[in-house]
């Protein structure tokens, strides 16, 4: 699987494009966003735990999925931008692409 560029993650750094993808979670102490990943790459859980290995210094929290093949992850953007978290992912041969808020709701919805 061929790894993307970091530029082409720059457009979520953008706070259009950021405020696109990612949802703010009201009442923590320091800003903390939340953003959904469609990741076609997981296949089983080795994958989710390397996912979630590769991420967790980076990020508050990162839960991957086998079942649905998307990554949920909760970052304080002052410390990390979304480019870095999906240049990573690109890095272990996990692309992903971040849905939209709305998308992402719909999915939290059928989850539950």
């Amino acid at each position: 699987m061929p790894r993307l560029d970091f530029v082409q993650f720059k457009v979520y750094d953008h706070p259009e494009e950021l405020a696109r993808v990612a949802t703010e979670i009201p009442g923590t102490p320091e800003p903390s966003l939340e953003v959904r990943l469609e990741v076609p790459a997981i296949h089983c859980a080795a994958c989710t735990t390397l996912i979630e290995q590769a991420l967790g210094t980076l990020t508050e929290s990162v839960r991957a999925f086998a079942t649905t093949r998307q990554v949920q992850i909760r970052w304080n953007p002052s410390k990390t931008r979304l480019s870095a978290l999906l240049q990573r992912l690109s890095e272990i041969g996990y692309p992903a692409i971040p849905q939209s808020r709305e998308a992402a709701s719909v999915t939290r919805t059928h989850e539950q």
